[in-house]
């Protein structure tokens, strides 16, 4: 993870942790709505659903080798989501919490891009509508 200044948004893009044709996946932090912080492998493209199918067949072993259970969520259009969520309720506004977050994010965070990065690469998309 690069040191970057902070989004005004909710979300903070870390890093492309792999793409293909019609699809890219990205490593991302966010604080969604009913203030949770999550760590998200993003899935966009007009094969992200292929992409996710793959994915969602190795959801046991995912899971395992991430250390706990994952939302595994479909999106608007192509989009989909596999996120981890801190426990707690998480306030982005309390410096208080930021040590907490930080540490949280720090240790999880590489485990997401360990786990998924190979597995990205060996996903197999056949011809997607659109093309690329």
């Amino acid at each position: 993870m690069a040191a970057r200044k902070p989004y005004k948004g909710n979300w903070q893009t870390g890093e492309r942790i792999g793409n293909g044709s019609g699809f890219s996946v990205d490593a991302n932090a966010s604080f969604a709505s009913g203030s949770k912080l999550r760590l998200e492998v993003y899935i966009s493209g007009v094969a992200a659903p292929q992409v996710f199918e793959q994915l969602c067949e190795r959801k046991a072993e995912i899971e395992e080798l991430i250390g706990g259970e994952l939302s595994w969520e479909t999106l608007q259009g192509h989009e989909k989501r596999i996120a981890l969520y801190m426990p707690g309720i998480q306030n982005k506004e309390d410096k208080g919490q930021w040590a907490q977050q930080h540490e949280w994010l720090l240790a999880n965070w590489p485990k997401m891009t360990e786990v998924f990065r190979p597995m990205i690469a060996q996903i197999s998309i056949g011809e997607t509508e659109g093309g690329d």
